[in-house]
């Protein structure tokens, strides 16, 4: 498992920019609580987004997914870079995915835990994002039918930047 040690100058420069917005930042109690939540499953550091519209049903529903434990597997799935929101929910619409997640994957090398959403297909993760493959655990409230159809909505159109 990850170690602090095995952070990148990349990742030291993410994460003394994280630091120093931290105080700046509006933090909320259900944001701090799903920080705690995600800490005592493992990880040196949680990044939750404590403005995210999803963050109260992530902690009181949310799921915890090994892959290799309880019959969970990860199958990748790849689509645009920076955009898994919108390529989960693509998976959804397109029928690849019977429910997307949002929730975070906690990096399986570096043991942060970062806003991330993904296929589900069964026991399944459909991870659309290369750099999220090799993940440790992955944390995030499961949307099928109505509720999926109305995530895809809420994320609005996908971005141009990337």
């Amino acid at each position: 498992m990850g170690r602090k040690e095995n952070l990148t100058s990349e990742d030291r420069a993410w994460i003394k920019r994280f630091n120093k917005l931290g105080g700046k930042t509006k933090t909320t109690a259900s944001g701090r609580a799903l920080e705690k939540n995600l800490l005592s499953r493992g990880g040196w550091m949680a990044s939750v987004d404590h403005q995210d519209p999803d963050l109260k049903n992530i902690l009181a529903h949310g799921q915890l997914f090994i892959p290799g434990k309880s019959g969970v597997s990860v199958q990748a799935v790849l689509g645009k870079d920076h955009q898994c929101h919108w390529n989960a929910s693509d998976l959804f619409k397109s029928g690849k995915a019977d429910s997307v997640v949002t929730g975070y994957v906690l990096d399986g090398d570096r043991m942060i835990w970062r806003q991330h959403s993904w296929g589900m297909k069964g026991n399944r993760i459909l991870e659309t994002t290369e750099g999220n493959l090799g993940s440790a655990a992955y944390f995030g409230v499961r949307y099928s039918g109505k509720e999926a159809q109305a995530f895809a909505r809420n994320i609005g159109p996908r971005p141009k930047i990337y």
